[in-house]
């Protein structure tokens, strides 16, 4: 039997109930879901004395007799250019002579895709950049839509404390400075230096974004974005980040029983 047990959000492609054999406090369900109502169920995470990685700060600070919860980034995948730990370690872009991309996509069930949707065409009327994406300009690797560029909006769906995602990481690995909308904690997680933060509510954003591009910054600021994108690789690449807290547990493995795991289900309704 393996030393730890990690469920990745379900145990199951298919919405099937799975059943595993082993020790609950070496076995680790790892959320990669936003921290909205609509995905609760993930975040609960199941069984009797398991341990349960989560970004939903609220549901953390509960606590629960049953399991514990350690308030975490989501555990997702880290990157999504197609280029590999390897790749990105020794890679080095100081070519960029285009401006501004974003990376994103139509898909509007939860509130914060609506509001990242309505952004986006007003920023659309006002200022040229490159947009790609699903329903927009489909491109098989972000990289290229990433690494020729000096800046790149990272706008996240939901916004929390804890939830980051490979909207932002994409662009610190291919060393390009993120306009970024999301976590309120982020400069905890990387150097307030490698971004720009942007409040869509400002009446001035767009002009601020404007500035930013027409300017040098990018450059002034390449050493914090790669001390950003060291982090991504070395620290919340999800392996490494595993591996880490599983080091850090200092408890005895309680023994093995049969853990039943069912799908959790997510209601798009509830997201409001």
């Amino acid at each position: 039997m393996p030393d730890w047990h990690i469920v990745f959000n379900s145990a199951s492609l298919f919405g099937l109930p799975v059943d595993i054999e082993a020790s609950p406090n070496r076995t680790i369900f790892a959320i990669g879901e936003p921290p909205t109502k609509a995905h609760r169920a993930f975040h609960e995470g199941q069984g009797k004395n398991t341990i349960v990685l989560t970004c939903d700060a609220e549901l953390a600070a509960r606590q629960n007799a049953a399991r514990r919860f350690v308030l975490s980034p989501p555990i997702t995948r880290s990157w999504s250019v197609n280029k590999t730990y390897d790749q990105l370690l020794v890679s080095e872009v100081v070519d960029k002579p285009l401006r501004l991309s974003w990376i994103t996509s139509d898909i509007a069930l939860l509130k914060g895709h609506r509001y990242r949707l309505a952004f986006l065409e007003r920023l659309r009327k006002e200022l040229d950049f490159d947009l790609f994406g699903r329903g927009f300009r489909l491109i098989g690797d972000k990289w290229n839509a990433l690494a020729p560029y000096r800046y790149s909006i990272a706008f996240e769906n939901t916004r929390a404390d804890y939830y980051f995602t490979e909207k932002l990481m994409d662009c610190f690995v291919a060393e390009t400075m993120p306009i970024y909308y999301g976590s309120p904690a982020i400069t905890r997680f990387f150097p307030s230096d490698s971004m720009v933060l942007i409040d869509p509510e400002d009446k001035n954003v767009i002009p601020k974004i404007q500035e930013i591009i027409n300017s040098d910054l990018w450059k002034e600021r390449r050493g914090a974005i790669r001390e950003a994108k060291r982090l991504v690789l070395e620290k919340y690449n999800t392996f490494a980040y595993l591996a880490s807290f599983i080091e850090s547990v200092q408890d005895k493995p309680l023994p093995p029983e049969i853990i039943h795991i069912d799908s959790p289900e997510v209601d798009f309704g509830i997201d409001e």
